[in-house]
């Protein structure tokens, strides 16, 4: 997929414009080149950015779909109605999606897996089947 514009940013700092980027596979990653960053040590400032797009620039969605980012913030409610806290990130793992649920005194990391997962509520909530027990 190509777009015509990509963000950067590392640990919840304000976005940046990046500036024409061309992008290759390497190992499980990928590697990019960044127009006018020829050299190592600025190279190195880049290294490790979370990318973002403009959300009208994404692909439209089939009914049922979302994005990981439509979770960030929505309540974790989970079979016996028992607010566990909100999901604060999605975490792409090998074996499955991670939801990182927090509240203030407690944090869950909880498999987005069919098993787990009653339902997701995009204007509310997602429902899980976790006990509150259950820590990270």
């Amino acid at each position: 997929m190509d777009f015509p514009q990509l963000y950067g940013r590392r640990n919840e700092e304000p976005w940046i414009k990046l500036e024409s980027i061309e992008f290759r596979r390497h190992r499980d990653g990928l590697i990019a080149k960044i127009d006018g960053c020829d050299d190592r040590t600025e190279a190195s400032t880049f290294s490790n950015l979370e990318l973002g797009v403009q959300r009208d620039l994404m692909p439209p969605l089939e009914d049922g779909e979302f994005y990981w980012v439509d979770l960030i913030g929505l309540d974790v409610v989970n079979t016996e109605d028992t607010t566990l806290g909100k999901i604060s990130n999605v975490i792409e793992t090998d074996a499955s999606p991670i939801l990182d649920v927090k509240a203030e005194d407690t944090h869950y990391l909880i498999p987005f897996v069919k098993p787990v997962l009653d339902s997701v509520e995009l204007t509310s909530h997602v429902r899980v089947k976790w006990d509150k027990d259950w820590l990270a």
